[in-house]
């Protein structure tokens, strides 16, 4: 099994296939994983964890996704999350990384991106975090909420330091860093509007891109085997299998409500369509409108 598993993540992927998308998959499949930079360590092998339990169930997979998740980073040293919205992007990183530091007895932090976020704030919040993490335990850094054009303009110098890990870099005002090969680093960005294509390919190659897709079965487990939401749920698959990419899928989030009958309408008019406007002309979402599906799903 161990061996299949390696064989599989090694393999050069140029796009998710569909089938591994659906809730059945326990692996992550990796679109883009490039060579390695990290250097090797004398960490022990990583074991199938416990650790993971409860986040799998969240999330929708098995336990070997997280580990499998481990195994990435500690080859590659960097991975992206990446999805449409509702897809689960930064809740996995950040429960992810959190579950890891438990079961390593290490540390974890979170840069989250906003307008005014600059490549001095990155460098400082992680400057700190690793003045207070063991340079000897694998531990874990989240950029979260990122785009491909934004990426590259925040790593800026640490670039060099993230691809070259174990080296001492020069930051602006000849202050230095050193990142060691310990620090897993993880970013979330959204497929949509193209975000993920506006990361330059050099850049890119740098990363494992793992892409997250719509999962039934985590709709199905947050209303806990509630059989009103199935006709829903297979609107949701029929219309995400005729969507033109992976990258534009309606997202499970936005029906993880309680009561979620008497929000459904709402959610479906002001999120659902707004997004499938992003990139659907009028003649192919006039059957995807509340007015013609509604009836669908018994409303």
């Amino acid at each position: 099994y161990w061996l299949y598993a390696v064989k599989k993540e090694e393999a050069l992927l140029t796009e998710p296939n569909k089938k591994e998308a659906t809730e059945e998959s326990d692996e992550p499949p990796v679109v883009s994983v490039g060579p390695s930079i990290v250097k090797e360590t004398t960490e022990t092998p990583i074991e199938p964890s416990s650790a993971y339990l409860k986040l799998a169930e969240e999330c929708g997979f098995l336990p070997s996704y997280f580990d499998r998740l481990e195994r990435i980073l500690q080859r590659k040293g960097q991975l992206i999350l990446t999805g449409s919205p509702g897809t689960g992007k930064s809740f996995l990183a950040k429960g992810f990384i959190k579950a890891a530091a438990e079961k390593f007895a290490s540390s974890y932090s979170t840069f989250t991106v906003n307008g005014n976020s600059s490549s001095e704030d990155l460098a400082e919040s992680l400057c700190l975090f690793l003045m207070t993490s063991p340079k000897s335990k694998r531990s874990f850094f989240l950029i979260d909420d990122c785009d491909g054009e934004t990426l590259g303009q925040l790593l800026g110098p640490l670039a060099k330091a993230i691809f070259n890990r174990n080296e001492a870099v020069e930051l602006s005002g000849g202050r230095e860093i050193t990142i060691p090969s310990s620090i897993g680093l993880i970013v979330t960005m959204s497929s949509a509007a193209d975000s993920l294509s506006r990361l330059k390919s050099s850049l890119a190659s740098k990363f494992a891109i793992v892409p997250l897709t719509f999962r039934s079965s985590v709709i199905r487990s947050f209303h806990q085997g509630d059989k009103s939401i199935e006709p829903l749920i297979a609107l949701l698959e029929n219309i995400n299998s005729g969507l033109p990419s992976w990258r534009k899928t309606i997202g499970h989030g936005p029906f993880l409500v309680e009561g979620l009958q008497e929000h459904l309408e709402d959610i479906w008019t002001f999120e659902v369509e707004p997004y499938l406007e992003s990139f659907l002309n009028n003649n192919e979402l006039k059957d995807l409108r509340w007015a013609a599906v509604k009836n669908l799903l018994g409303h």
